[in-house]
């Protein structure tokens, strides 16, 4: 079994790719079917007690990361949102933020 670095970087990276391809449809289990597919885990490794949460975290992490900034000031704080499946994933203000 890939260690949990490895399991955690793959699901950043699925995440990026479907969000660009098709964020519309992307989900929690398909980036879960396509990170075991690819890490020849067995089925339902990333649904069981230990990564179940752990990887949802991981990819609405990735979502919001990788989702709109706006400026809205000269002090570079930036509205964080994004619509992933339906939801609203966060409104964040991060004022520590380099938007250039």
């Amino acid at each position: 079994m890939a260690d949990a670095n490895a399991i955690s970087d793959r699901i950043r990276t699925v995440t990026q790719r479907c969000y660009a391809k098709d964020r519309d449809n992307l989900t929690v289990n398909i980036v879960r079917n396509i990170v075991e597919l690819e890490l020849g885990l067995e089925q339902g490794t990333l649904r069981n007690e230990d990564w179940k949460e752990r990887s949802k975290d991981g990819v609405l992490g990735e979502v919001v990361r990788t989702c709109f900034l706006f400026c809205v000031d000269s002090k570079r704080i930036a509205v964080v949102f994004s619509v992933a499946a339906g939801s609203l994933l966060a409104v964040a203000r991060h004022t520590q933020i380099d938007l250039q």
